[in-house]
Parts: structure tokens; C-alpha cells; sequence
């Protein structure tokens, strides 16, 4: 039986004002890993305002890896 390699990718968008939206993603070998990292982007949105520039983590999915 073919033994199947996982990661757990994070997908991101970085904003900055002027420039629009950039989307990227980050891969971790475990889901602890990439929702640790999430946590970390999102903590850092906690102004009352927009600022200028941002990331923002929304989503994690399983990716197989060959």
C-alpha cells in the first residue's frame, strides 16, 4: 500500500493600501503548527482602525504531497 504524505497549508492574503490584495499560502507538517501560525497572523488585526498594511489568515487545508 502507497503511503500518502500530508501537509497542512494556511491560506493568507497580504493588503496594503494602493496596491490591492496579494493572496500566499504556508505549508506545516502538522495541524497544531498551522494553527498556531493563524492564530499569530490574525492576533496581530486587533486595531480599531485599517492600517494600511495587513495579513490576514483564512483558511487550512489538508494538501497531499507527492
Amino acid at each position: 500500500m502507497a503511503q500518502i504524505n500530508v501537509k497542512y497549508r494556511v491560506h493568507c492574503v497580504e493588503s496594503e493600501r494602493g496596491w490591492g490584495q496579494k493572496p500566499f499560502h504556508a505549508d506545516f507538517d502538522t495541524r497544531t503548527e498551522a494553527e498556531a501560525y493563524m492564530k499569530r497572523i490574525n492576533d496581530q488585526n486587533n486595531l480599531p482602525y485599517v492600517p494600511d498594511y495587513y495579513e490576514r489568515a483564512g483558511s487550512i487545508e489538508l494538501i497531499e504531497v507527492k
